[in-house]
């Protein structure tokens, strides 16, 4: 089982909720025998895109023979600020390229549209595509793809989905986040069902609905309006054993980022680790 492990289970870098430095993690991930780190500009030293800093993560990565699948970072590319964030996802496609890094995951302002009307909706989904073509007309040459995962209210759901890879000419891969699907009130399998022959990385996380004691604490709310939050591995209402099945029948081969919700322990990040070995392996 550790040989899957090795192979296809990487951390997700926010796994101290941003406090760590790219060098903590990787260190993790070679101390208990990940396959590698997924990157993101949370991290100390890629809060801005670095290329002097990200060849010294490079350097350091490679000498504890780590993958890095994919980096991750925030975008807001839907109102004023999108030309700005267009020039800055283009600076963190060349430090992929350089890093060697297949993937370009970035957000899509994203969580906008839980009360928006049907036809902002639509437009913000336009606007959001079309920057997103552009980057990734920009890393392609460089080797490097776009992927968008299922997150938010606008870019979620397999029908809102399906819009935005049409808009994008469907050149972008899909990220399948097996948590962030119930913000759309449906289910990660229906998800990657509908995208199997685009998927080329995965985020692993669960949720669970909140019970009626919890309505006055922090949580997430669905588009129906349902809460929920973050929970252990396989306790939650994400069916990751039929979500295992989908991903082996459409030959995904990828790497799987375990992605807990903030405020986890080092020991939660093993017991995941081998949750997944156990269901995906």
């Amino acid at each position: 089982m550790i040989d899957f492990a090795r192979e296809k289970i990487c951390f997700y870098n926010s796994m101290y909720q941003g406090r760590s430095s790219a060098f903590e993690i990787a260190d993790f991930a070679a101390r208990h025998g990940a396959a590698g780190i997924e990157l993101m500009s949370f991290c100390e030293e890629l809060r801005e895109p670095d290329m002097t800093a990200a060849k010294e993560i490079g350097k350091y990565i490679k000498a504890r023979s780590l993958a890095v699948p994919c980096f991750s970072t925030v975008a807001k590319l839907v109102f004023e600020e999108r030309e700005e964030y267009v020039e800055r996802l283009k600076k963190y496609a060349e430090i992929c390229s350089e890093l060697e890094i297949p993937y370009l995951h970035h957000t899509v302002d994203s969580y906008w549209g839980r009360n928006d009307s049907e036809d902002d909706k639509a437009r913000f989904i336009e606007l959001g595509a079309e920057a997103t073509a552009r980057v990734n007309d920009y890393a392609a040459p460089l080797g490097v793809k776009t992927v968008i995962e299922d997150q938010g209210y606008l870019f979620n759901g397999v029908k809102n989905y399906a819009r935005l890879r049409e808009l994008t000419g469907n050149k972008i891969g899909t990220l399948l986040d097996s948590g962030n699907i119930y913000f759309m009130d449906e289910t990660a399998v229906d998800f990657a069902k509908a995208n199997k022959d685009s998927i080329c990385h995965v985020h692993i996380k669960d949720y669970r609905y909140i019970l009626p004691e919890e309505c006055d604490k922090w949580h997430y709310t669905s588009a129906g309006g349902k809460g929920f939050v973050g929970c252990p591995l396989g306790e939650g209402i994400a069916d990751l054993e039929e979500l295992s099945r989908i991903l082996k029948s459409g030959g995904y081969n990828g790497y799987y980022s375990i992605e807990l919700e903030g405020g986890k322990s080092p020991s939660d990040f093993l017991v995941a680790m081998e949750y997944i070995e156990k269901t995906f392996s």
